[in-house]
């Protein structure tokens, strides 16, 4: 990051004074209302934006608490270490978590080298993200099915990229932009952030995450769904490809979660496709396995036989005779 913004971010702040002149804990009034210890949006952004940047409280511990937005946290020098839902993570330079709007969370504190750039971030700001990444990979779907609902369980979501560069570059525009307060640049500020997203996902073997599925799990799940809504022309490269996979390591984190090849999978979906048009319906068989991705009529034949032992003809026949 350049000289120039972090000599503005190790620069003392009010409330970093008042600790160093004596105080023993953040100021709360600056943070939430009375109650419990939910750090509340509006207290530190401005009506009419979607996101704000601030630096990170150094020289005393950041309390356990809650937020009602989503909260980014970049570490641009130095350690920060955060204890989130009872798990530590020691975030270094150049590091990148991501906290839904449920994670309970406190913070340790930092020395004066230690610079965390905290975004605060409502779930409107990542309409122009999303739209930037393709549907199938572990970013889009933590962000879809966890940051952008508050109904969310509590999660998080850190990466450390081991070559960080291009990241850090993008990261540097955003903090410049709003430490700025250049507010004509929020859909600069969108795009920018979707390219952050696309660079983490040449990343996602970085990951570690705290979520109701483990990441090896939301991987085969996604897999899945892709079979489910593509059986017709999936392809295990173009999902290698969405996932930022090797062909060879996602075949084997099927096979390892699943017991099943992505082939066999694929022919499963196929397969249970083409019984229930046999079932259902008039079609002939000859357009039915071109229906469920088959161009090969022998094949299909073949394999249908080995699995149900009788041919699609005489299933359809049962099937028939079964409902009379």
């Amino acid at each position: 990051m350049k000289q120039e913004i972090l000599e503005r971010l190790m620069e003392i702040t009010p409330e970093e004074q008042a600790i160093l002149d004596g105080r023993r804990e953040i100021s709360r009034e600056l943070y939430s209302g009375i109650g419990k210890f939910e750090v509340d949006n509006t207290r530190l952004m401005e009506r009419g934006r979607c996101i704000t940047v601030r630096p990170h409280t150094r020289f005393v511990d950041f309390p356990e608490h809650t937020h009602n937005y989503i909260e980014i946290m970049y570490v641009c020098q130095g350690t920060i270490t955060h204890i989130v839902e009872g798990k530590r993570l020691r975030m270094q330079a150049g590091d990148l978590l991501f906290l839904n709007q449920r994670v309970r969370h406190g913070i340790q504190k930092a020395g004066r080298e230690d610079l965390g750039i905290n975004f605060i971030v409502l779930p409107e700001f990542f309409d122009i993200p999303l739209s930037m990444l393709r549907q199938q990979n572990v970013l889009a779907d933590f962000l879809v099915n966890t940051l952008r609902t508050g109904q969310a369980s509590p999660e998080y979501l850190l990466f450390s990229p081991q070559d960080g560069r291009a990241i850090g570059n993008l990261m540097e525009n955003i903090v410049l932009s709003l430490l700025e307060g250049r507010e004509d640049e929020d859909n600069i500020n969108q795009v920018t952030m979707g390219l952050i997203f696309l660079h983490l996902l040449n990343h996602v073997d970085t990951i570690d995450r705290k979520s109701s599925q483990t990441y090896q799990e939301l991987i085969v799940n996604s897999a899945l769904q892709y079979i489910e809504n593509h059986f017709r022309d999936a392809s295990l490269q173009e999902l290698a490809t969405d996932f930022h996979q090797s062909v060879s390591q996602l075949s084997k984190l099927i096979k390892k979660t699943t017991g099943f090849t992505f082939k066999q999978l694929l022919q499963q979906k196929r397969f249970r496709r083409a019984v229930e048009l046999l079932a259902d319906t008039a079609l002939p068989v000859a357009d039915i396995f071109s229906a469920v991705g088959y161009e090969n009529s022998s094949y299909f034949y073949t394999r249908f036989h080995e699995k149900y032992g009788m041919s699609p003809g005489e299933y359809r026949k049962r099937c028939r005779e079964g409902k009379h």
